[in-house]
């Protein structure tokens, strides 16, 4: 799957060979929204870090903020304990999002990152297909 990320202010996709490709509106999660980091560094648009708008169809998201409010304890445990960096890996994710969401079987298809205007803090979207429980 290719990755996004920023360089130079720019974002850029790198494609499935390792090579970076010009920017096209796949990286962004609405491409009516173009606002990058280097031209709206507090309030810059949400753009896939990993996967694209074909990966996350009909699969679950949650924003960031929202989780941490909503069980404060299991989101900065599982962080802590999965992630723990701002260089992380799609694979990290999906283990920080199965320790929060406690499903074992969950498969992490997106990551955006975006920034609050209200507040001028980041945040990440994970897009995820919540499989059943084998106990279920």
């Amino acid at each position: 799957m290719q990755s996004f990320y920023m360089m130079n202010g720019r974002v850029v996709r790198v494609g499935l060979d390792g090579l970076f490709v010009e920017e096209d509106d796949s990286m962004w999660v609405n491409p009516m929204y173009r606002d990058t980091k280097e031209t709206h560094p507090y309030a810059f648009s949400e753009y896939f870090k990993y996967g694209n708008r074909e990966t996350i169809k009909d699969c679950s998201g949650d924003y960031s903020d929202r989780m941490a409010q909503w069980k404060r304890d299991v989101y900065f445990s599982a962080w802590e304990e999965h992630v723990n960096t701002r260089n992380w890996r799609p694979d990290q994710i999906q283990n920080f999002l199965r320790a929060y969401h406690e499903n074992p079987n969950l498969e992490l298809t997106g990551v955006a990152e975006g920034c609050n205007p209200s507040t001028g803090y980041p945040y990440y979207i994970f897009w995820y297909k919540a499989h059943k429980n084998e106990t279920e």
